[in-house]
């Protein structure tokens, strides 16, 4: 990429360059002309100008002698006579001028001389040639103590010529060497960029780069890092995950393995007693790895929702009779308040259900026995909400953002008998999230934790 930039700047620098000494060269050209054939130099630009003026007005040069003397007012041409002839040198006599037509016939002389002569080809060569819409129509000889040649032209304009390409050559090597330390400086913070990018490519997650500004290079470096940083979350949670997943796994698989042994040993005699907590461990398994299922479909995109219009009050008493044995037995009040007439909604009623019941078993795991576990159910415009307060200690606060990770535990110490597999909240989340709702967690101000389900009230709905 250095090299490239290098190229680049090369070939700005060069055209740029070259166009700074065609335009000059072409404007210099066009300038010493004037000055050395149009009467720059001798002072007399102001008389050809004049006589190229009287010759459009009068188609001809005769009689120019008298408009030089005596010029009229109101004419467009300039106004020329024995006064304003420049003198040369500076301070002298007035410079001796002669006119001529285009075929070298004398007009008119400064010096009265005969002017039935004609000017010899040496003096046309010296003469200034006066020319109206491109054509000549005659010359102007100013004869004083220097004139030029078109060879004078000629090495005056390679003086210049050489003069502008040096001048060049110089700017050019210049601004090469600028070119080579911005392309450094440039080419530097993307090169160190590469190589953090082929560093975490390699697996070394922890790779940042170090950028200051903030223009475009330092926004690429910052997002970078920003990239890394999800990346490496990313592998923890990923590395989190698995151990946890052949934690979960490990446990019922060796209740199951030790309950067989003990079997084929002859420990325990072959009974349907003995062989319950194997089956228990094996649904404790099926579960698992179907949640595990849930939450793979969720992250994909891939879950299938069975919507329909159903009844929300009816569904949500019916989940809640589920659990009127496990309320009676750890003596907690179950209360659903449910004051007002909510339309039908718009759902998988499977799915809601399942959300639900992991809602509802979290907030009897937590509750203490005669405590109350309240479910109100309320719907705006928009959108329905359902809310389960327990009465339990309340969510620690630094565990209130990782609530709803796979696996996680509040308390590492939980057992498997308080906790189920730990999939619960992240399920119910993924599955609120799918039907284009919400689920989120607080401590309530009058102590005890607070879910809040969201769903909203779709446009079918809202047409019934």
């Amino acid at each position: 990429m250095r090299k490239k930039l290098i190229l680049s700047f090369f070939i700005i620098v060069l055209v740029t360059v070259g166009l700074v000494i065609l335009i000059s060269n072409r404007q210099a050209m066009k300038d010493i002309q004037t000055y050395m054939f149009r009467g720059g130099f001798t002072g007399t630009e102001e008389i050809v100008i004049a006589l190229e003026d009287y010759y459009r007005d009068n188609q001809t040069l005769e009689g120019v002698g008298n408009i030089l003397t005596h010029p009229p007012t109101g004419k467009r041409f300039r106004s020329v006579n024995q006064n304003t002839i420049p003198k040369f040198p500076p301070g002298g006599k007035p410079i001796w001028i002669r006119v001529a037509d285009a075929d070298g016939n004398l007009i008119y002389d400064t010096n009265g001389q005969n002017t039935k002569s004609q000017l010899t080809k040496e003096e046309i060569s010296r003469a200034i040639p006066l020319e109206v819409d491109k054509q000549l129509i005659g010359y102007l000889l100013p004869e004083g103590n220097i004139h030029f040649t078109p060879e004078n032209e000629a090495s005056l304009l390679n003086r210049f010529n050489s003069a502008i390409f040096l001048a060049g050559l110089i700017s050019g090597v210049a601004a090469l060497i600028v070119a080579f330390l911005l392309a450094d400086r440039l080419v530097k913070p993307i090169r160190a960029l590469t190589n953090a990018a082929h560093s975490l490519a390699e697996g070394h997650l922890d790779e940042r780069v170090q950028f200051k500004g903030n223009d475009e290079i330092a926004t690429l470096g910052y997002t970078f890092n920003q990239m890394a940083n999800s990346l490496q979350r990313a592998e923890e949670r990923r590395q989190g995950l698995t151990a946890d997943i052949a934690h979960e796994l490990r446990t019922p698989l060796a209740v199951q393995r030790a309950h067989i042994e003990a079997i084929e040993d002859g420990i325990y005699d072959l009974t349907l007693e003995n062989l319950a907590p194997i089956e228990e461990q094996n649904r404790l398994l099926s579960r698992i790895v179907e949640d595990l299922r849930v939450l793979a479909l969720a992250d994909t995109g891939e879950l299938t929702l069975e919507k329909t219009n159903i009844n929300i009050v009816a569904l949500v008493k019916a989940v809640i009779n589920r659990f009127q044995a496990q309320v009676q037995e750890r003596h907690v009040k179950l209360s659903f308040i449910n004051g007002e007439k909510h339309p039908s909604v718009f759902v998988d009623p499977q799915r809601i259900e399942q959300i639900l019941h992991n809602l509802i078993s979290n907030a009897l795991r937590y509750s203490p026995e005669n405590s109350e576990i309240t479910i109100q159910l309320s719907t705006n415009e928009n959108q329905l909400t359902i809310s389960i307060r327990d009465s339990g200690p309340g969510i620690p606060e630094k565990a209130i953002p990782h609530l709803f990770e796979r696996f996680y535990k509040t308390s590492k110490s939980r057992s498997r008998e308080e906790g189920g597999t730990g999939l619960g909240l992240s399920i119910a989340r993924k599955l609120a999230i799918a039907h284009h709702g919400n689920l989120t967690a607080e401590n309530h101000p009058e102590g005890g934790a607070l879910f809040t389900l969201t769903l909203p009230l779709s446009s079918q709905e809202a047409k019934k």
